[in-house]
């Protein structure tokens, strides 16, 4: 049992460092939410919403 605590903390581990270093590497929305429309992993209306929020003053 041990063991397998173990290596859930490694996997955890692992995952948490791969999910900063990708969220570092990004650092304007624009290009990473085109890259989603794109793949249509995000609607085009919810892009035209976080385009306007991040353009307005």
């Amino acid at each position: 049992c041990f063991l397998q605590v173990n290596e859930l903390e490694v996997e955890l581990l692992d995952h948490v460092q791969n999910k900063v270093e990708i969220a570092n590497t990004i650092t304007k929305p624009f290009p990473f939410l085109e890259s989603l429309r794109d793949c249509s992993l995000i609607m085009e209306e919810f892009y035209n919403v976080c385009e306007v929020y991040y353009i307005s003053p």
